[in-house]
């Protein structure tokens, strides 16, 4: 599964205006911006997240070399009975 952060504008109780924030989708983190996400898409970028226009001013940003390839814990489980059981001392 990919990385998602959203970037979107959002009333700022400490401004009195819309200032930009992002959100991490996988994690649930806020961040505050204010008035230039100029610095977080140059970051987001720089990390090799991929800018996607989403409409209504919402931008979400994806890093799809996020997590490792890893198989369902069910097949994982089945993976194990099947190796023997014993180890050969030679």
């Amino acid at each position: 599964m990919a990385h998602r952060i959203q970037v979107a504008r959002a009333w700022c109780d400490e401004h009195l205006a819309q200032c930009w924030h992002s959100h991490d989708l996988a994690t649930g983190v806020n961040e505050h911006l204010g008035e230039s996400n100029a610095a977080k898409w140059q970051e987001l970028k720089d990390k090799g997240y991929q800018p996607k226009h989403k409409g209504g001013g919402v931008y979400e940003f994806t890093l799809w070399k996020a997590t490792p390839l890893a198989l369902p814990i069910e097949w994982q489980m089945v993976r194990e009975t099947k190796e023997p059981e014993y180890i050969q001392d030679w």
